[in-house]
Formats: C-alpha cells, sequence, structure tokens
C-alpha cells in the first residue's frame, strides 16, 4: 500500500504540501520569532538558550507553539511522503528500503517537535533529547533526500525504467 505513495498523483500532492510548509514556516513564523527556532538547534544547551531568546520576545513563544504544535507536524509527514514516493518510484524493487531513511527521519522530527512542545509548556529540561534527535533527523534526512535523488537520476539519466506498477496505473 505504501507504494502509491510513488504515483504521480500523491507526488504531487505531497510536493505541494511539503512547499507550502516549507514557505509557511519560512517566511511567517521564522521573521515572527526574530529568526529563532528551537527546530535548528542541534543540542539541548543550544535549546535552552534559543528557548530563553524566545521569552526575551513579545509572543514569540506562543508562535513557535503554533508552528511546532501545527504546521512543523505537518511537514515531517509531507516531505516524508514526497521523498519516501519518490524511492517506491524510482527504487523499485528495493523501494520500501530505500525509503527507510526519510520515514525515520520524519519519526524523529515528530518526536523532536513533541520535546518542543513539552519543553514551551511544561518542562524546559527535556529539551535535553534535542542532543539526540536533531542530529538523528538531519543524518537521516539527509541520507533519505540524496537516496531519492540518486534513485531519480539513474532511472532518468540510465537505462532503469521505473517500478511497472506505476507504468498500469498511470496510463489508461
Amino acid at each position: 500500500m505504501l507504494w502509491r505513495l510513488g504515483t504521480l498523483p500523491a507526488l504531487a500532492v505531497t510536493g505541494t504540501v511539503m512547499v507550502a510548509c516549507h514557505l509557511v514556516i519560512h517566511l511567517l513564523f521564522v521573521p515572527g520569532t526574530g529568526g529563532t527556532l528551537l527546530d535548528f538547534a542541534m543540542t539541548g544547551a543550544a535549546a535552552q538558550e534559543a528557548l530563553a531568546l524566545l521569552k526575551s520576545r513579545p509572543n514569540a513563544v506562543g508562535l513557535h507553539l503554533y508552528l511546532s504544535a501545527g504546521v512543523d507536524m505537518v511537514y515531517p509527514v509531507a516531505y516524508g511522503a514526497f521523498v519516501a514516493g519518490v524511492c517506491f518510484r524510482y527504487g523499485a524493487p528495493r523501494g520500501l528500503l530505500f525509503a527507510l531513511p526519510i520515514l525515520g527521519a520524519a519519526a524523529f522530527d515528530i518526536a523532536e517537535n513533541t520535546v518542543q512542545i513539552l519543553a514551551m509548556t511544561r518542562d524546559p529540561a527535556i529539551l535535553s533529547l534535542k542532543t539526540v534527535l536533531t542530529p538523528a533527523k538531519f543524518l537521516l534526512a539527509g541520507i533519505g533526500s540524496l537516496l531519492a535523488i540518486w534513485l531519480w537520476a539513474r532511472t532518468t539519466f540510465g537505462k532503469r525504467s521505473i517500478d511497472p506498477r506505476f507504468k498500469r496505473s498511470e496510463h489508461p
């Protein structure tokens, strides 16, 4: 069932949602928080400093909380589904194996967002978990993205073809 993420309609929808989330985050939320986002703090200590800076700005914590609980929960699902779809489409028959890093990145990103929400609403000490979550998220996202680019390029510029399931389902 997951292989359906590689259909053209699914790639179009997940790609559009991914780009829309990215634009909302970087055009609305980054300026609104004064450029400080907990998402880019790679360690618990750096996240503690970023949270203190957010607390010093009016409405910045509330805006970041809205970001973490809203758009930034949709974003990992969208980029995970899009990149996994590319892996399924161009990585047959091992599409799922190629998709595992990006799916892991999306899971770590959601866990990281949950930690940030808890830190802003309850106990900031939980930000120490970001020392593991954030680097793992970025590492897996990088590996997953590079795999998807490689799979697409070897199919587009090489002699490999896409998974036959997509050819049948997209051309009546």
